[in-house]
């Protein structure tokens, strides 16, 4: 008769407790490695004209029509994402830009952790296998960052989680989705997203009828709740509106089309291959992965900065299908001489490496978000001491500058709307986007349609098109900022166009500072 082997019930509970302490432990050196990734100077989240409208919401409430530019408004102002304007100018307030980039590598994170905890198999997901789902989609995201990604990523992991627990049975989390969604909805424009992902979970999710019914009820429930926000339905017209007006990807990099030739696009490459040879090598998809993996690979080639999105998509499904796949075809292989070292000093070694790896990039961190870096960054990613020149020289002029830099023009020109085009098309009349396109694109009409705008200033890149073209047409070089090549071009007095005397150098020879 063979032995009958009885293991105590408070064994078996020790063991589950250390294996969960285990994996809180992988968990939060991955979110401190995550969290260094994604601490980004203020100056690449692309945030200026958000801090811009926050100010001023704090300082006179809800505009009626867009409150900068002295183009004509396109519709009455609607208020996407209001309420992350308005929250970030208060941490900028509070505590500067250093807070505000925290804060935003705080919500990306985040996200990401959430993602990780709704994984397909939960504690039998190998715990490195998670750490790495978390550490390559913040790599993936971090080159596209923005505020408001940072808003949508925390949003779509927390959907992602509840989701989860709908599957596993705990229908009542779903009620949590419309007091997620009106609070998204005024956030965000990408609480889009989150309503997309719970549709496509009810109509691919194989669940029973029931439960069906209630993620359906919940659904309607949710997009009820999104249209409480000052603009109302409006909302949902205002955001389809920016993704397709005309020039959209001319002034906006949130629906431009990837730029292939970027290291960055290597990262999401990779990673999009890695999540399709994981589910390949783990034998089997979930319906539900597998319609949200590739709809939100087909949305990341469509649009660069919809890549964040498909880096929250494929967290869990790297860290479920990526250590499935570990398990069946190379755990076996190494098992052997992995178990030389007991378990324990095994995991100690590992965690104590991911959190030495946290703590250096950590640090990295801190010195890349300390206010002397910030005003650094700042200073060559945008014309900061070309704008300080023209606000003092040219004070209420109206400045030409291109739509990258509209942004920030917006936020150090906020009074008395001279800047030109900034945001998205869809806040523009389509008249106003083709008088922007003429000049930008130095179209034959560009002459006479920066003639009607009444633009006498202009801050362009010291490469760009538009600075050869009004230097040729006898705009006076006023002066250059050396630190993000931008010049200052002013039109000749009397309006008449001369061809200057000396050709424009790169960089500009003479040139004083600006």
């Amino acid at each position: 008769m063979s032995a009958l082997h009885v293991i105590a019930v408070d064994t078996v509970e020790q063991a589950r407790h250390t294996h969960l302490r285990w994996r809180q432990v992988w968990l939060v050196a991955a979110g401190g490695v995550a969290l260094a990734l994604l601490v980004l100077p203020f100056a690449d989240l692309h945030a200026w004209s958000q801090l811009a409208l926050g100010r001023h919401i704090t300082a006179h409430g809800l505009p009626a029509a867009e409150p900068f530019s002295f183009l004509p408004a396109a519709h009455p102002w609607v208020a996407e994402g209001w309420l992350r304007d308005l929250l970030l100018a208060g941490i900028v307030a509070a505590g500067g830009t250093t807070l505000a980039s925290l804060a935003v590598g705080l919500s990306a994170a985040g996200g990401l952790i959430l993602a990780v905890l709704a994984v397909r198999g939960g504690d039998r997901v190998p715990r490195p296998w998670l750490a790495a789902g978390v550490v390559a989609s913040a790599l993936v995201a971090r080159p596209f960052l923005t505020a408001g990604a940072a808003v949508s990523l925390l949003g779509v992991g927390a959907v992602l989680v509840l989701l989860r627990r709908w599957r596993a049975g705990s229908a009542r989390s779903l009620w949590l989705l419309p007091p997620l969604f009106l609070l998204w909805a005024n956030l965000d424009p990408g609480f889009i997203a989150g309503l997309f992902i719970v549709l496509v979970a009810w109509v691919v999710a194989p669940e029973r009828p029931a439960t069906r019914r209630a993620l359906l009820l919940a659904l309607v429930a949710s997009l009820v709740a999104a249209m409480v926000n000052p603009s109302g339905p409006g909302l949902f017209t205002a955001v389809l509106a920016d993704a397709t007006a005309p020039g959209a990807g001319l002034l906006s990099g949130t629906f431009a089309s990837p730029d292939f030739h970027g290291w960055s696009l290597r990262i999401f490459e990779a990673a999009a291959g890695l999540l399709v040879v994981c589910w390949v090598a783990a034998g089997r998809v979930d319906r539900l992965d597998l319609a949200l993996g590739m709809a939100t690979i087909a949305a990341a080639l469509w649009s660069q900065q919809l890549i964040p999105l498909f880096a929250v998509v494929a967290a869990p499904q790297l860290a479920g299908y990526g250590g499935r796949a570990w398990r069946r075809l190379a755990a076996p292989r190494v098992r052997l001489s992995a178990q030389r070292l007991p378990v324990h000093l095994r995991g100690a070694g590992a965690v104590a490496g991911l959190a030495a790896v946290a703590i250096v990039l950590v640090a990295a961190s801190v010195r890349l978000a300390a206010p002397a870096a910030q005003a650094a960054a700042e200073s060559a990613q945008t014309p900061s001491a070309a704008v300080t020149h023209v606000a003092t020289a040219y004070p209420g002029q109206r400045v030409y500058a291109p739509a990258a830099w509209g942004d920030y023009l917006a936020y150090r020109l906020p009074e008395g709307r001279v800047v030109f085009i900034y945001g998205t098309a869809g806040s523009f009349t389509p008249s106003a986007v083709s008088e922007y396109a003429a000049i930008h694109l130095l179209q034959p009409s560009w002459q006479t349609a920066l003639h009607r705008s009444g633009v006498r200033v202009a801050v362009v890149d010291q490469r760009s098109q538009e600075a050869g073209a009004l230097h040729e047409v006898g705009w006076r070089l006023d002066c250059f900022d050396a630190a993000s090549g931008a010049l200052v071009l002013v039109a000749p007095a009397s309006g008449v166009y001369a061809p200057p005397g000396e050709p424009l150098t790169v960089p500009p020879a003479g040139a004083p500072a600006c």
